[in-house]
Order: C-alpha cells, then sequence, then structure tokens
C-alpha cells in the first residue's frame, strides 16, 4: 500500500476516534460530587440562618438574632472555606470578613437598615461563592436540586428531634433551625417544582405544615417529622432511579459519590473508620493546645472526607446505629468546640463515639 494512502487512513481512523471520543464527552451525564452538594446545602442554610435572625430583628427579638447571626460562621463555614480557599484566598477572605463583621455588629447599636444591607451583601457573596464552588451546569440539575431539597429536609427533622422532647419545646434555637431549613427546602422547591416528583412536593408541604412558624402553635412529633423528611429523600431517590444495590455504593444522598459516569466506586470501611479515629485523637490533641480553628477544620474533613464515604451503606444496613453515631460526628462535636466546652467535655463525647465506630466497622465489614 502507498505510503501516503496509509497516512491518510491513520489520520481519518484518528480523526474518527477523536470525534467519537468528543460526541461521547458531550453526551455524558453531569457528574456531580458530595463535596458539590454539601458545599450547597451549607451555603442554603447558612441563607436559612441569615433570614431568620432579619426576621427577628424586624419582631424585636434581638436574642434570637444573635443566636442566628452567629451560626453561618460557627457551624457552616468551615465546611465551605477550604473550597473557597483553593480556588479564591482573596474571596474566602472577604467572606470570612464579613461574616466577622456580622457578628461583631451585634456587639453594638445597630438600625434594621444596617442590619439588612449587610445581609444583603452576605447574601451576594453567598450567591458567588456557590456559583464558584458548584458548576452551573450542576447546579441546572434536577437530581441536584433534589438531593439538596431533600437534604435539607432531613438535616431540619434531625434539629427538630433535638428541639422537641416528650411533647415540649425544649431548644428553642434548634427549632429555630429546623424552620429556617424547612423554609429554604420550600423555596427551592417552590422554584423548581417542575422539575420535581409530585410526591416530593406533597411530603415537602407536609413538613412545612409540620414546622409552621416560630414559635409554634402546635408540636408535632419528632417521629412525624422524621418519616415526613425520609419520605421525601425516599421518594427523590427512587425518582433518581438509584437501585438499593447501586446505593449501597453511592447513596443519591448519603454517600460522597453521589452521580458518577459509570461503574460503582467501591469504599473500604476500615480504612476511613481508621482515619477518623485517627482525626478524633489529633482533635482531642489539638483542642487542648487551644488549637480552635485547626480542629474545626479537622471535624469538617472528619465528616466530609470519611465518614459520608459510608454514610449510605450505613444508613441501609443499619439505621438506628447511623442515627446515633451522625449526630456526634456531624453536629455535636462542632457544637461542644463552638460553646467552648472544656476540653473534658470534648474528650468525653468522643469517648462515647469510639464504641459505636467499632460496631460500624463490624456491620460494614463484617469482621
Amino acid at each position: 500500500m502507498d505510503f501516503k494512502l496509509q497516512i491518510a487512513l491513520v489520520t481519518c481512523l484518528l480523526l474518527t476516534l477523536l470525534n467519537s471520543a468528543l460526541s461521547a464527552a458531550e453526551t455524558a451525564p453531569v457528574a456531580f460530587s458530595a463535596h458539590h452538594l454539601r458545599w450547597a446545602v451549607n451555603i442554603e442554610m447558612m441563607r436559612g440562618h441569615v433570614t431568620t435572625s432579619l426576621e427577628a430583628l424586624r419582631q424585636g427579638k434581638i436574642e434570637m438574632v444573635r443566636a442566628h447571626a452567629g451560626h453561618p460562621l460557627e457551624e457552616h463555614y468551615d465546611l465551605l472555606a477550604r473550597g473557597l480557599r483553593a480556588r479564591n484566598p482573596d474571596f474566602e477572605a472577604q467572606v470570612r470578613s464579613t461574616l466577622d463583621g456580622l457578628g461583631q455588629l451585634l456587639q453594638s447599636q445597630f438600625s434594621t437598615d444596617v442590619y439588612e444591607r449587610e445581609v444583603t451583601k452576605l447574601s451576594a457573596l453567598l450567591d458567588q461563592g456557590l456559583q464558584m464552588l458548584v458548576p452551573p451546569d450542576v447546579l441546572a440539575l434536577p437530581k441536584f436540586q433534589s438531593a439538596l431539597i431533600a437534604r435539607l429536609s432531613l438535616t431540619a427533622s434531625q434539629e427538630y428531634a433535638g428541639a422537641v422532647r416528650d411533647g415540649r419545646l425544649v431548644k428553642l434555637a434548634e427549632y429555630q433551625d429546623a424552620f429556617a431549613f424547612v423554609v429554604r427546602a420550600h423555596i427551592l422547591a417552590q422554584k423548581h417544582k417542575g422539575q420535581l416528583p409530585p410526591a416530593a412536593l406533597q411530603q415537602l408541604q407536609q413538613l412545612r405544615q409540620a414546622i409552621p412558624s416560630v414559635p409554634p402553635a402546635t408540636l408535632a412529633s419528632p417521629e412525624e417529622v422524621s418519616q415526613t423528611a425520609r419520605r421525601i429523600a425516599s421518594v427523590i431517590e427512587q425518582a433518581g432511579g438509584t437501585s438499593p444495590s447501586r446505593r449501597r455504593y453511592f447513596g443519591l444522598l448519603m454517600s460522597p459519590l453521589i452521580v458518577i459516569r459509570s461503574g460503582i466506586i467501591q469504599v473500604d470501611p476500615a480504612k476511613e473508620i481508621a482515619a477518623i479515629r485517627d482525626l478524633l485523637d489529633e482533635i482531642k490533641r489539638a483542642y487542648r493546645r487551644g488549637e480552635v480553628r485547626r480542629v474545626r477544620e479537622l471535624t469538617a474533613v472528619l465528616y466530609l472526607e470519611h465518614f459520608e464515604k459510608f454514610e449510605g451503606d450505613l444508613f441501609d444496613k443499619a439505621p438506628e446505629l447511623n442515627a446515633k453515631v451522625e449526630p456526634i460526628l456531624g453536629l455535636k462535636l462542632r457544637q461542644l468546640i463552638k460553646t467552648k466546652a472544656p476540653p473534658s467535655e470534648v474528650d468525653s463525647l468522643i469517648d462515647e463515639v469510639l464504641p459505636s465506630l467499632r460496631e460500624v466497622e463490624k456491620v460494614l465489614t463484617g469482621k
């Protein structure tokens, strides 16, 4: 065969392969990770806190304002800071400064107008941060918005369970958090209702009715609220076509690999649990040294980069055990650090969860 003809044939073959690859890339489903969802969830929760604080200010409830204005920085920002800093350190510093400024404002005399301007400024920064952390094609995905709504609903139910005991409201701040998160879920659902399963919208409306106002006229049971939130998550997960066997590896709502392009990525639970134990030991040491910012970052890493990798599997196999471990690693530990609890209390909470981690390892590995 003529050499030039051979070159021409090889070139045609390469071009055909290249075009096929490009075509496949264009038609491949958009993937999103647990980091995308976690960032979006925490941004929405931050919005919920500041919106609640602004409404409380308009009602003259200054203590409620102070409680909620500090939550974005104290409870959520550490889960965003690393991602923002990696993309734009100057922008991350601006967001942190604005959050600090909101808290400092509450220590002095201020007007509703001034506070509202600061909230508007923060809201614009959160919009920028969301666009920076989550690609536009991911934000446009119905599955992503559905997962975001479900996660907000589940978190609201967890807050509600901590607020209501034996038919009584025992922690108003946690009830307010639940209310704020349900409101944000409802706002998102109205915005994207054409893309959501009708059954999920119906269940979300029930959740909204169960947590209707602050303060509440009546109290639903935590079990009722939890069941409604889980039904929302279940309807959304089923609508996404995620089968129980696949959910075991990368559950739509619970696991860190929420959508992948192909195949199933398995996680080594023993390895992740060992990493969690090491981080808990380091948290103890760092907290005793007074390295609070480092401790807060370590708790974020522990939860996002390790626990969430097997949470979906644990939720499927042992939901009661998951309900025992997740609040400690996900919220209670950060709350102790936020309130500057004595090191002995932090040590005690960590020691409390260690036996449960051994149970988790046994459930997930069979060893």
